[in-house]
């Protein structure tokens, strides 16, 4: 007996009934950018009605739980960091390389200049075997250890991306510090005049918006 021919719709609807007892529904059956569904769906779920199309559009995107741990100001400072970070040149007036240790001295005081008080804090250290410089997203304390220790904003990351981003320190099973953040002596060779220049010529140019988030 020969096989019997089905329609792409019927098609559709077989994938979509398939991946929601593997997933559950609103799991992958609705997520038709993730591997493992027939190129079929992904052809269907464009169309409107009852169809694959309409589940799809019914679906909220995907958030990370990140989102969740980080006050709204940490986000803040992340979106200020971020727009410093853009507007910094490849290298200085020597034309040396920017060193995350002027880098973050940078983001630290235009933050302090775009919220009228200090709301990020320098750390010089290492990250794993890499001399390094990061933020606290709070004031730490004199003495600070991976049991009780502020946030991270590190604005300039070793051998990752994205290139800013925060570390969340207030869970020991995620040991970004004490494991890869370690602390260190205070550095004496960063590049004060320059860093000056650049905050200066930067806080003409960071948005409105922004700084008034931190203000506010």
């Amino acid at each position: 007996m020969g096989r019997q021919e089905r329609s792409p719709r019927e098609e559709v609807d077989d994938d979509l009934r398939c991946s929601v007892l593997l997933h559950g529904r609103g799991g992958l059956a609705l997520r038709p950018d993730l591997p493992g569904l027939s190129p079929l769906l992904l052809r269907h779920a464009g169309g409107s009605g009852a169809g694959a199309g309409s589940l799809l559009a019914k679906e909220d995107p995907l958030r990370s739980y990140s989102r969740s741990i980080f006050s709204r100001v940490e986000q803040r400072l992340l979106t200020l960091a971020e727009e410093v970070v853009r507007l910094l040149p490849e290298t200085n007036e020597e034309g040396g390389v920017i060193r995350c240790h002027e880098i973050a001295r940078v983001v630290a005081e235009c933050a302090r200049r775009a919220a009228g008080k200090p709301v990020l804090w320098v750390q010089d250290g290492l990250y794993g075997f890499v001399d390094h410089t990061w933020l606290w997203t709070s004031e730490p304390r004199s003495h600070v250890d991976c049991l009780d220790c502020p946030n991270i904003l590190d604005p300039y990351c070793v051998g990752s991306l994205p290139q800013v981003r925060l570390a969340d320190c207030s869970h020991t099973v995620v040991p970004h510090f004490g494991l890869m953040y370690q602390l260190g002596a205070l550095r004496e060779d960063v590049q004060a005049t320059w860093i000056y220049r650049q905050v200066l010529r930067i806080m003409q140019f960071v948005s409105d918006d922004v700084q008034s988030g931190l203000s506010a």
